[in-house]
C-alpha cells in the first residue's frame, strides 16, 4: 500500500526525496538547502521563521556560520555586543530539537566555519560537552593557504572584515581575503595570530576524541565546481555528501527507473 501511494505521488509530478525513506517533501524536490545567516538586521530570524516548513517537508540545511561576528566585538552599526557563531548555533540546535521533521524524525544541519575565524577553535570544541548540538555535524573550511601554514610551520592569522566590526577594532592590522557573503577581496582585521600547526593539532584531536568536527576543502571544492564562476560554495548538506552553494538545494534520494517499467 505505502509503495503504491507513492507511485500515485511521483504520478502526479510530486517526487519526495528519501530522506527517513521515502518521506520528506511535499512538491518541491530539494531535501536540503544550504545558507549564511547573519547576526543583524532580523537575519538569524529570518531563516528561523523559514524552518518548520523545511522541517516539515523533511528537509535539512548547511549552514555557514562565518559571516556572524567573533564573540565579544561591538557590531559597527547597532553598537551591541556580538555573541558569536557558537551561540547562534546553540539557538539553532534547540530550534531544531522543537520540530519533528517529517512527523517521525528530528531534523539535521550541518555546521561550517573558515579556519581563520578568530572563534575558530570554540567552534572546534563546542560538541565535546555531552548533549550539546546534537543536531549538528561540524565542519571546518579548510584553506590552501592553511595548509601550506601547517607545512610551513607557519603563523595563521585569525580575521574578519573590517566594515562588520566597532570602532574598537581600528587599531588592528589590516589584510585583504575573500570572505562568505562578500563581493571579491575585502579588506579584513587581524584580531590575532595562531600557529597554523597548533590549530591543525587541535581540528585532528578534536575528530579523534569526538569525531566532530570534519574538514571541508573548500578551494578545491571550488576549483571542481563547474559554476565557480557565478557561486561560492562553503557548505554541504547535513551528511556532507554534496557541497551546495548559498540557498542550494539538492535531493540525496534515488529512484531504481526499472521499477517502473511496464513493458521494457
Amino acid at each position: 500500500q505505502g509503495t503504491q501511494l507513492r507511485r500515485k505521488r511521483l504520478e502526479r509530478g510530486r517526487p519526495r526525496p528519501v530522506v527517513n525513506e521515502i518521506g520528506g517533501r511535499t512538491g518541491r524536490v530539494d531535501g536540503h538547502e544550504q545558507r549564511r545567516p547573519s547576526d543583524g538586521g532580523g537575519g538569524c530570524e529570518g531563516h528561523q521563521q523559514r524552518e518548520p516548513a523545511k522541517r516539515g517537508e523533511g528537509g535539512g540545511i548547511g549552514l555557514d556560520f562565518s559571516t556572524l561576528r567573533p564573540a565579544g566585538m561591538r557590531t559597527r552599526r547597532v553598537g551591541v555586543i556580538a555573541s558569536g557563531p557558537v551561540s547562534f548555533m546553540h539557538v539553532w540546535d534547540a530550534m531544531c530539537a522543537t520540530l519533528v521533521s517529517s512527523g517521525n524524525r528530528r531534523g539535521a544541519m550541518m555546521a561550517t566555519l573558515r579556519c581563520d575565524h578568530p572563534d575558530i577553535e570554540h567552534f572546534i570544541t563546542a560538541k565535546q560537552m555531552p548533549g550539546a548540538l546534537t543536531h549538528f555535524n561540524l565542519s571546518v573550511q579548510v584553506t590552501d593557504d592553511f595548509m601550506q601554514a601547517v607545512q610551513n610551520d607557519a603563523d595563521w592569522p585569525l580575521l574578519f572584515p573590517a566594515d562588520s566590526l566597532g570602532e574598537e577594532s581600528a587599531g588592528l592590522p589590516v589584510m585583504q581575503s575573500g570572505w562568505p557573503g562578500q563581493e571579491g577581496v575585502v579588506a579584513c582585521r587581524v584580531m590575532r595570530t595562531i600557529r597554523a600547526c597548533e590549530l591543525w593539532e587541535k581540528i585532528t584531536q578534536a575528530a579523534y576524541d569526538t569525531a566532530e568536527p570534519g574538514v571541508l576543502f573548500v578551494d578545491q571544492i571550488n576549483r571542481e565546481n563547474n559554476l565557480a564562476w557565478k557561486e561560492q560554495i562553503s557548505a554541504t548538506n547535513p551528511c556532507g555528501e554534496i557541497p551546495l552553494p548559498p540557498w542550494g538545494g539538492c535531493d540525496v534520494g534515488s529512484i531504481n527507473l526499472t521499477r517502473f517499467i511496464k513493458a521494457p
